[in-house]
């Protein structure tokens, strides 16, 4: 190896993007949700909405829904932690596509991008709540696709 590849490692390794695909986030606590609910006087607004990809095990059993995703925005309007909400009635435990659904849900969500809520003019965190739907077309020419 030359000394010019050498070199380069160290920028390559910088530059590498980080794993796309994480886990959800802890829920907030009930006072970290208190801090950061409706105190703000401008809501978040949605400047950048990237689509989930649809998970192939779902899609191979035609599982469709609705994903219930709650995020913390931060002041510069980046999601910083991102959680599924389960609906009441639904099981504790979920299945692999179920569960491969919601990691895609929680994926696209970090993606966004928001203009910050806003306080007396100044940026500050909030939460905010998103539904992901996930809908199989029935067009066979047509890749499945996500609707967020």
């Amino acid at each position: 190896m030359s000394w010019i590849a050498l070199w380069a490692l160290p920028l390559l390794l910088a530059a590498a993007p980080p794993e796309m695909s994480r886990p959800a986030d802890e829920a907030l606590s009930d006072e970290e949700r208190d801090a950061l609910s409706a105190n703000y006087d401008t809501p978040p607004r949605l400047v950048k909405q990237t689509k989930p990809v649809y998970p192939l095990r779902p899609f191979r059993r035609r599982l469709e829904g609705v994903i219930e995703v709650e995020m913390v925005i931060d002041e510069e309007g980046l999601v910083r932690r991102a959680y599924v909400i389960k609906p009441k009635g639904a099981p504790d435990t979920v299945d692999g596509a179920t569960a491969d659904l919601n990691q895609a849900a929680l994926d696209a969500v970090r993606a966004w991008r928001f203009e910050p809520a806003r306080k007396d003019g100044r940026p500050v965190p909030t939460i905010a709540r998103a539904p992901v739907s996930f809908r199989i077309t029935d067009d066979k020419k047509k890749a499945p696709t996500a609707q967020p």
